[in-house]
């Protein structure tokens, strides 16, 4: 009975040691998975910090430039020295400042041999630029003429997640012959800016670096008048609209068969 009596508790010993060895490996796993899980979140947490320090302070300028539907066209009172007034805004989606140092426009006449024409922006305009001549005041004998306020064009700093707005006044680079837009028609008109970038960075700005991208738009000028543009009147051109690029199914019931049966 004594030797029976050892071998339960020998028995009892090994099964306390199992239950032992199995509550350890339990919980060696828990600790894992904790750990691995802490690790997990950290680096989560350090992935969307870098990509938040990117957004706000590391990303390069990336400069978009927005035109609306109509661009005006003009003359010089008295000439024929081109203008055209293009009012514009200018978005900066990098966290970083940038400067824009020029913008050119070309224009040219669409489905015709006729060179294109450069043109660079010399000035900034507001309202008063646009108010109509009273023309001829018959209590002092003379002509009311606009004078056109105008200051002359500078560079634009654009700071980062900002924007510009504001209306250019283009003059033509060059012979003013031949003239760009001489009758009605459709023309073509590409905006380029020139800018100045931060390298502060070196390599990896230059690595880093967006392009900003011309704009290209297709204007009609429906009617024009060479006299009234030599008295400082504008004409208008407008954005053609482009034509539809999928057929928009009708939501019409069809009409019922009224043939006899």
């Amino acid at each position: 009975m004594a030797l029976s009596g050892r071998r339960l508790r020998g028995n009892d010993l090994t099964d306390d040691t199992a239950r032992q060895a199995v509550e350890q490996g339990n919980r060696a796993g828990r600790a894992g998975f904790g750990t691995f899980a802490t690790v997990f979140v950290s680096l989560l947490a350090l992935v969307f910090s870098g990509l938040s320090l990117y957004e706000t302070v590391l990303r390069r300028a990336s400069l978009r430039i927005f035109v609306p539907e109509v661009v005006h066209y003009g003359r010089e009172p008295g000439g024929d020295r081109e203008l055209f007034a293009v009012p514009m805004t200018i978005a900066n989606h990098g966290a970083r400042d940038a400067a824009v140092t020029g913008i050119r426009m070309i224009v040219r006449k669409q489905d015709d041999d006729t060179p294109a024409k450069t043109f660079f922006a010399a000035w900034f305009v507001d309202a008063a630029f646009f108010a109509r001549s009273k023309g001829f005041d018959r209590a002092t004998r003379t002509f009311d003429r606009n004078p056109r306020p105008k200051r002359p064009f500078a560079p634009i700093a654009v700071a980062g997640r900002t924007a510009f707005s504001g209306t250019v006044l283009f003059n033509v680079v060059g012979n003013t012959f031949p003239v760009a837009i001489g009758e009605a028609g459709t023309y073509e008109i590409v905006l380029r800016l020139e800018t100045d970038l931060d390298d502060a960075r070196g390599v990896a700005d230059r690595l880093l670096t967006t392009q900003t991208e011309p704009i290209m738009m297709t204007m009609s000028l429906p009617g024009m008048s060479h006299q009234g543009l030599r008295r400082g009147e504008l004409a208008q051109l407008r954005a053609v609209p482009e034509a539809p690029k999928i057929a928009v199914p009708s939501t019409e019931a069809p009409a019922p068969s009224t043939d006899a049966q």
